[in-house]
C-alpha cells in the first residue's frame, strides 16, 4: 500500500464517515459504514430476508459467496485515527485495502488537466438510471413486554412493526401483508420488514453525456 496521506476530520466526515470522540482518552476517530458499497458488492433479497441475487463488482456470485462477504463486512470494522493520522482495520481480511483505496479515492478526486485545445461543440443528453444500494437496517429492541410471540391482526402487527423497525412506512407495509393473512409471527414480521425497506432503498440520478454536433 501507498505512503498513507494526513486528513482532517472535516475530510473524512466529508467522505463519508462519522466522528467518534472520547475525550478522558484522548480518542479521536473517524468511522466508516457502507462496505458493500466500497468493494462494489450487490445484494438483493427475497421478502423472508434471504439473499436472493448478488454481484461483486458487476459480475454475478454465488449466494452462497454473498453471504460470507456480508458476514465479514458486518463484523469488520474501518477507521481513521485521527491522533496518529492512519487508517486501521479490524476483522476485514482480504478487503481492507481495498476500502481504504476507495475511502481515499473520495478523499482525493482525479481532476483532469485543463487543456487550450477548442473543443467542439457539444449536444447533452440526460439519460436516467437507477442505482441500488443496500442500507443496515436498525432494529429497536422489544423495550415493551409482549405476552405472545405473534400477533392476529394486521393493525397491530403492523403498528408493531413501525415501532420496532423505524425505517417501515405505511407504504411498506401493503407491500409486506397479504390480504388474507390472520396470524403474524414476531420473527418472521421483522424479517419481511426489513426485506421491504432495503428493497425500496433505490436512488434515481441522471448521466449527462455529451456527444459532438456534427
Amino acid at each position: 500500500m501507498s505512503e498513507q496521506k494526513t486528513y482532517t476530520a472535516e475530510q473524512l466526515v466529508a467522505a463519508g464517515g462519522r466522528l467518534w470522540e472520547v475525550a478522558e482518552k484522548n480518542m479521536r476517530r473517524v468511522y466508516f459504514n457502507s462496505l458493500a458499497d466500497r468493494i462494489g458488492l450487490s445484494v438483493s433479497y427475497y421478502k423472508t430476508g434471504n439473499v436472493s441475487s448478488a454481484s461483486l463488482n458487476g459480475e454475478g456470485i454465488s449466494n452462497t459467496s454473498a453471504r460470507k462477504i456480508l458476514s465479514t463486512l458486518e463484523f469488520g470494522k474501518i477507521w481513521y485515527d485521527l491522533n496518529t493520522n492512519r487508517f486501521e482495520t479490524k476483522n476485514l481480511g482480504d478487503y481492507a485495502d481495498e476500502i481504504i483505496e476507495s475511502i481515499e479515492n473520495d478523499l482525493n478526486p482525479v481532476h483532469p488537466e485543463p487543456t487550450t485545445t477548442e473543443e467542439p461543440k457539444l449536444a447533452k443528453i440526460e439519460t436516467p438510471i437507477t442505482i441500488t444500494r443496500t442500507e443496515r437496517v436498525m432494529i429497536t429492541g422489544t423495550a415493551d413486554p409482549i405476552d405472545e410471540n405473534h400477533f392476529d391482526d394486521r393493525e397491530t402487527a403492523g403498528a408493531w412493526l413501525k415501532q420496532h423497525v423505524p425505517q417501515i412506512t405505511d407504504a411498506h407495509l401493503d407491500e409486506i401483508f397479504s390480504t388474507d393473512e390472520t396470524h403474524f409471527e414476531i420473527n418472521e414480521l421483522v424479517n419481511r420488514g426489513v426485506a421491504a425497506y432495503t428493497a425500496q432503498v433505490v436512488y434515481q440520478i441522471t448521466v449527462k453525456q455529451e456527444v459532438a454536433n456534427d
